[in-house]
């Protein structure tokens, strides 16, 4: 005879504690991981401006194109020297045309200032 108390089929309930269950995520660095995807994202990003920089434009030569730029700053630090003294001279111009303008002829008894008609005599 068999013993009542064993069941005749296997209990399909699980356990109390499951590991499965309870397997929560593991530790992770977040300040670790943030480091390593910034420094992916710039290797990344030096990539992208390396990548031909080399390259000559169209109508260009190798020769030509590093003698252009060293030309192009020093013109650019001549240029702002010159528009200075450019703004220097166009101050002097317009002094001199300002003397002008007092020295030209007028007949001030000819314009009346505050004679309410708003006509010239």
């Amino acid at each position: 005879m068999e013993n009542i108390s064993t069941p005749l089929f296997p209990d399909l309930t699980p356990k109390l504690t499951d590991p499965l269950w309870f397997n929560v995520d593991k530790a992770v660095d977040d300040d670790a991981e943030l480091t390593q995807l910034e420094q992916e994202h710039t290797d990344w990003l030096n990539s992208i401006a390396q990548k031909n920089c080399d390259v000559i434009p169209i109508g260009k030569t190798a020769a030509e194109q590093p003698e252009e730029e060293e030309d192009d700053e020093e013109e650019d630090n001549d240029d702002d020297d010159e528009s200075d003294t450019h703004d220097d001279d166009d101050d002097d111009e317009m002094e001199m045309e300002l003397s002008l303008d007092r020295e030209s002829p007028v007949e001030l008894s000819v314009i009346r200032l505050g004679s309410g008609s708003g006509s010239v005599r």
